[in-house]
């Protein structure tokens, strides 16, 4: 029996539309419209023979379930206020129609800004192909150009998503700065009583 996994119905309808979805520092843009027939996912990625070897996992629920929970715990965890890649890079998602197998792809960016569009090299990629008759999903990861240790924790938590678990490794091993501490106002001095005199 297939375990579901935690997005709501409406995140996964707006997650799993035909569309692109790119994430800034200042939040999450809207879909586009379906993307042209003559473009495919496969059209997108790097050649086979250029990426490092991927790690794979097998998940007990459908393309766009998944899809859904990773693409929503990775926007909040890794590109988030308070994730360690805020800033630097950018956060890219795309996926089939349910109709057409949900096929998907999440992909991080290098953040560029010396360019006016500011994508750059891809750092991490994450690829959901269906299996056993769209009840399955495998989800392959590739780390590109990341530091190893963090590729692990991105790693560790698209298999925790994928099974239906919550969690952040990547801010574990990257915790965000702690706020400073707001400086005590000081505390008001007591009025001293007024000396009286006799005469």
């Amino acid at each position: 029996m297939s375990r579901r996994l935690g997005p709501n119905r409406s995140m996964i309808a707006r997650l799993t539309k035909s569309c692109i979805v790119t994430v800034l520092s200042a939040g999450l843009s809207a879909c586009t419209g379906g993307l042209p027939s003559s473009l495919s996912l496969s059209s997108l990625s790097t050649s086979v023979g250029t990426l490092p070897v991927a790690d794979s996992v097998t998940a007990d629920d459908a393309p766009t379930a998944v899809y859904a929970a990773i693409a929503q715990r990775a926007l909040v965890c890794w590109v988030g206020p308070d994730g360690p890649l805020k800033g630097t890079h950018i956060f890219h998602a795309e996926a089939a129609s349910p109709t057409t197998g949900g096929r998907a792809e999440i992909a991080l960016h290098e953040r560029d800004v010396t360019q006016g569009h500011p994508w750059g090299a891809r750092t991490f990629r994450i690829e959901l192909i269906p299996a056993g008759g769209d009840t399955n999903t495998v989800v392959t990861m590739q780390n590109i150009k990341l530091p190893a240790d963090l590729a692990d924790a991105l790693r560790t938590d698209v298999i925790a998503w994928a099974r239906g678990k919550d969690g952040c490794q990547a801010q574990v091993l990257r915790p965000p700065p702690k706020p400073e501490p707001v400086a005590a106002a000081p505390a008001k001095g007591k009025k001293k009583p007024k000396n009286s005199t006799t005469g």
